[in-house]
């Protein structure tokens, strides 16, 4: 066997060698942590016993993972500016501005741009917009999931490009007026629930939205296991009423006070961020210790 056979054959060896590698650490680190359809199966089943419902997608992941430390961001003058301007020109022709204290709330100081029908509130941390032209009637959700997407789109492009990062998280919900559409930041792939824009929109449009954000400042070095979600299921079955809808499901970053608004730095924790019909608010649960926050 002359050298460059030699070359040839080690250099076959080499591919196999890692593909065998490649397979295997799929199995490991992927395959293992991967919900496996037998057990959706098993748990949707089982809950549906109780008449519990699940719509929409089961996050299936559950690979250990790290926590992190989010610190509210500000909405600068700048960011502000450039906002108003793409709601309403850069002319503002026929725009008012109010000032507003308010001594109740942490985020006190506001600033409301209004034309015609329109409103944009700025505070420190939070950006509310409002259309009371647009008429929000229940039991009337007369608009495709396509076009209830592209109108949020729409509004989403209205917004600095840069936000929310590069690639965002967009999660759907079919409500009584029409559509709840979230565009969540990503960080690690994974959706950071403060920091998101979300709107509620009829077949006219976005009638009101808001966006908060925040920055990971600190990430743990050390990954931790996860709940996978039929466990969590499982133990939410028993807090849980029985003929229950669960509109869905995210896995993402939630800080462990979801009580308090306001905070200066705090810890995130991978969690399952749960929305039930004729609930006001979302469940969250840790999904290091298979708790309700």
């Amino acid at each position: 066997m002359n050298d460059k056979q030699t070359m040839n054959y080690l250099l076959i060896i080499f591919i196999i060698t890692n593909l065998l590698l490649g397979i295997g650490n799929y199995n490991k680190y992927i395959k293992n942590y991967t919900l496996t359809q037998e057990r959706i199966s098993n748990i949707t089943d089982f809950l549906a016993k109780d008449g519990i419902i699940i719509q929409g997608d089961i996050p299936k992941d559950h690979s250990a993972k790290r926590a992190i430390k989010l610190t509210p961001q500000k909405i600068t003058p700048n960011m502000r500016d450039s906002i108003v301007n793409n709601f309403f020109g850069n002319e503002r022709k026929g725009v008012t501005i109010t000032e507003i204290a308010d001594k109740s709330n942490y985020d006190s100081q506001k600033r409301v741009y209004k034309k015609d029908n329109e409103t944009l509130t700025f505070s420190a941390y939070k950006i509310i917009y409002q259309n009371s032209n647009i008429p929000n009637i229940p039991n009337i959700p007369n608009i495709s999931q396509k076009k209830a997407l592209s109108l949020a789109k729409e509004h989403y492009k209205k917004f600095p490009q840069d936000l929310l990062g590069k690639k965002v998280n967009i999660v759907y919900e079919q409500v009584s007026y029409g559509a709840n559409i979230s565009y969540y930041k990503l960080y690690n792939d994974l959706p950071v629930f403060d920091s998101h824009l979300s709107m509620q929109l009829t077949e006219d449009g976005v009638f009101m939205s808001t966006i908060t954000l925040s920055e990971v400042t600190e990430e743990n070095v050390n990954e931790t296991e996860i709940y996978a979600l039929d466990q969590v299921l499982f133990n939410l079955h028993y807090i849980i009423n029985e003929h229950t809808i669960i509109k869905n499901i995210i896995l993402g970053y939630a800080r462990i006070n979801q009580e308090s608004a306001f905070f200066l730095t705090e810890e995130a924790v991978p969690s399952y961020k749960i929305n039930i019909e004729g609930l006001n608010k979302s469940l969250f649960v840790n999904a290091y210790t298979n708790q309700v926050k």
